[in-house]
């Protein structure tokens, strides 16, 4: 008997992604211990890490670290201070 562990509420609306072949690997290992489809799982996890804001902040921190150089992250932090203001 199959269980769904993930329900989402409200309209569902249709989501595409590409993902590498080791991602998709991991994500249907994923999605057979919670018994679930691969594209359900990708839903749960994607709905998941935008209901948990610091999943989605930590994300962009380390790819802005990973990407952008010092003085590069110095103006994107001014642009944000910026664009925060009334």
């Amino acid at each position: 008997m199959s269980k769904q562990i993930f329900k989402t509420s409200g309209a569902k609306r249709r989501l595409n992604l590409r993902v590498s072949e080791s991602v998709y690997n991991s994500l249907k290992t994923f999605a057979h211990a919670v018994d679930s489809s691969a594209a359900g799982a990708a839903s749960s996890l994607v709905e998941t890490a935008f209901l948990n804001s610091n999943v989605i902040h930590r994300y962009i921190e380390t790819y802005v670290v990973a990407t952008l150089d010092p003085n590069r992250r110095m103006q994107l932090k001014e642009v944000l201070v910026y664009s925060k203001q009334p």
